[in-house]
């Protein structure tokens, strides 16, 4: 059974919370979620989205796909995530596809797709290590 993912769905709090993050499909090895194109997210310069927010979107991507190939017992960080934009993005709605490639023993190779309003506009390649949680309580 795979691990829940802890931003599905997103708790107001936290970062992915506060960007709008939406997750909208999850299966093995793949995961979707969505984000509208709002005011705050534009740099000063010509009204273009912030490449951090798509690159947000990626790594929020990325780790919700890891979770699907992972045990309850497990965690996971990110070692290498690489993101090369395609196209500015203005306005409408993001909507990035993680697929997990490769999970090997400990290290999980991803690669994520963005699409804005249906047009491709950013490719990401991300490397997890997984390894199991960290016994916690007393005298651990």
């Amino acid at each position: 059974m795979p691990k829940p993912f802890p931003h599905d769905p997103p708790q107001a709090d936290t970062f992915v919370g506060w960007l709008g993050v939406r997750f909208t499909d999850r299966g093995e090895g793949f995961a979707r979620c969505e984000l509208d194109i709002e005011p705050r997210f534009l740099n000063h310069r010509g009204g273009v989205v912030h490449g951090g927010v798509i690159f947000s979107l990626v790594d929020t991507g990325t780790a919700a796909a890891v979770h699907t190939v992972m045990a309850p017992d497990e965690v996971c960080s990110t070692i290498e995530l690489t993101i090369t934009y395609l196209r500015a993005v203005r306005s409408g709605r993001l909507v990035c596809d993680s697929r997990v490639l490769r999970r090997g023993n400990r290290v999980v190779f991803l690669e994520s797709e963005v699409f804005n309003d249906g047009e491709l506009v950013a490719k990401g390649l991300g490397t997890y290590y997984v390894t199991r949680a960290p016994a916690v309580g007393p005298g651990k």
